[in-house]
C-alpha cells in the first residue's frame, strides 16, 4: 500500500537496489577472510543495528580509507543481516564497476572527474549536469529507503584520514531535504545511525580497528544547522 502511495506521489517507478547475492556474497567472504586476517576488528554497536534489522536507515560513516566500504559492510551484516547501499565514483576500474554496483554501489561522477570527462563542455554546462546527477541521486537515495534499504552515507565527501570529523555542508544540505521528503511521503522521520571507524595502525599486520556505532537521530525538530551539530556531537562522541 505504502509502495503504490508512494508511487503515486512521485509519479515513477521507485529505483530498486542494485545487490546481487552471486556478487555480495563471494566479494563480502573474501574481504572479511583478508582483512579479519590483517586487522583485530571490534564490533561495538550495542544492538543498535539490530533494533533496526527491518527498517530503512541512513548509515553515517567518517570515510578514512578505501577499506572503510568493506568494513561498514561487515558491522552491517554481522550485526543485523543487512546489505548497504553507498555512493562510489564513476571513475574506477571498468571491470571493477559492475562487480560493485552489484554490491551496492552506485556510480556517480564527482565534481573533480566531470572536469576532466566533460571538459569539452563549457563551465555553465558542466555546472548544469553536475546538478543533474546529484538531483538524480538524491532522489536513489530517497527511494531506496522507502523501500526499507540501508544507505551508507558519508558526509564529509571525500576521504579524511586522521582529521577531526567535518561535515560538507551542500552535502549535508542534500541529506537534510531527503529528510524532508521522507518525512512528507511517509509521516516518519528517516533514522541517522552514526558509525566511526578508529584504526590504531592502518599499516601495521594485526592492529586494531574499533567500529562503534552511536545512538541514531530520529526526530524532525531540527532545523539544518541543529541537524548539523547533533551529527557531529554523536560522531565525536564515538572516538
Amino acid at each position: 500500500m505504502l509502495d503504490k502511495k508512494i508511487n503515486k506521489a512521485q509519479e515513477r517507478p521507485l529505483y530498486e537496489s542494485q545487490i546481487k547475492p552471486y556478487a555480495f556474497h563471494p566479494v563480502y567472504f573474501i574481504a572479511n577472510a583478508y582483512l579479519g586476517l590483517y586487522h583485530k576488528i571490534h564490533y561495538e554497536d550495542k544492538g543498535i543495528l539490530q533494533d533496526f534489522k527491518d527498517q530503512g536507515f541512513f548509515l553515517i560513516s567518517k570515510h578514512q580509507k578505501r577499506k572503510d566500504i568493506p568494513l561498514e559492510s561487515f558491522i552491517l551484516y554481522k550485526k543485523a543481516g543487512r546489505k548497504g547501499n553507498y555512493i562510489m565514483k564513476d571513475s574506477i576500474h571498468p571491470l571493477s564497476k559492475p562487480i560493485l554496483k552489484r554490491c551496492g554501489g552506485i556510480p556517480i561522477v564527482r565534481w573533480k572527474d566531470l572536469k576532466k570527462k566533460y571538459a569539452h563542455l563549457s563551465k555553465e554546462e558542466q555546472v548544469r549536469y553536475a546538478k543533474q546527477v546529484r538531483g538524480e541521486v538524491s532522489q536513489i537515495m530517497l527511494d531506496l529507503i522507502l523501500q526499507d534499504e540501508v544507505v551508507v552515507f558519508h558526509p564529509e565527501a571525500e576521504r579524511k584520514s586522521e582529521q577531526e570529523f567535518f561535515l560538507n555542508l551542500p552535502v549535508l544540505k542534500r541529506l537534510f531535504i531527503l529528510q524532508k521528503d521522507y518525512h512528507e511521503l511517509t509521516g516518519k522521520p528517516v533514522p541517522f545511525i552514526p558509525l566511526n571507524i578508529i584504526y590504531d595502525d592502518r599499516k601495521k599486520f594485526r592492529s586494531e580497528v574499533f567500529l562503534r556505532v552511536g545512538e541514531p537521530i530520529q526526530t524532525m525538530d531540527y532545523n539544518l544547522k541543529d541537524f548539523s551539530n547533533e551529527i557531529k556531537k554523536r560522531m565525536d562522541a564515538l572516538t
